[in-house]
């Protein structure tokens, strides 16, 4: 996977909430800072796994975004930093389809949306023609000279254990 897909790219308030630790099973994929995450399971307990293409819905929801790499080996259990996403707090990561983002004309009439990511070729992205009513990412704006999309993550997508 690729580093820094995702970023934050404003926090919400004045500070950045803490992230938390969880743990990563032995032997699965390393989790990169910026990819998003969510909990798999492997017999009895519960791993952090880095997410599947269009995950982060009412049916695929997320725990939040790295903010470390991963330390598992191939044998041996590790950790990964997660930032939970909390309210105000916006994220930045390109959109899926740079050509459907590159104007602030564009962008406006995607704002208000609600899409999902894309992980295609190892590197995540914004979906920005996947949007609707169960997708947990809206967006709030963009850099159409980047084609970087701005958005949150609603409340109903995100994963609880």
């Amino acid at each position: 996977m690729a580093l820094a897909d995702v970023n934050i790219k404003s926090p919400a308030g004045n500070n950045l909430p803490s992230a938390w630790t969880f743990p990563t099973k032995a032997g699965n994929t390393n989790i990169k800072a910026g990819e998003p995450v969510k909990f798999g399971t492997s017999t009895s307990a519960t791993y952090a796994v880095a997410c599947a293409d269009a995950d982060c819905s009412t049916s695929a929801p997320i725990l939040g975004i790295a903010t470390s790499t991963s330390t598992e080996t191939a044998s041996v259990d590790g950790t990964v930093d997660v930032q939970m996403p909390t309210p105000g707090l916006v994220f930045a990561c390109k959109a899926k389809t740079a050509s459907q983002f590159d104007t602030a004309a564009e962008i406006q009439t995607f704002i208000g949306t609600s899409t999902v990511f894309d992980l295609t070729s190892s590197v995540y992205t914004v979906d920005t023609g996947a949007t609707g009513a169960t997708s947990g990412l809206y967006i709030v704006g963009g850099d159409p000279l980047t084609s970087t999309v701005y958005f949150t993550i609603r409340p109903t997508c995100l994963q609880s254990n």
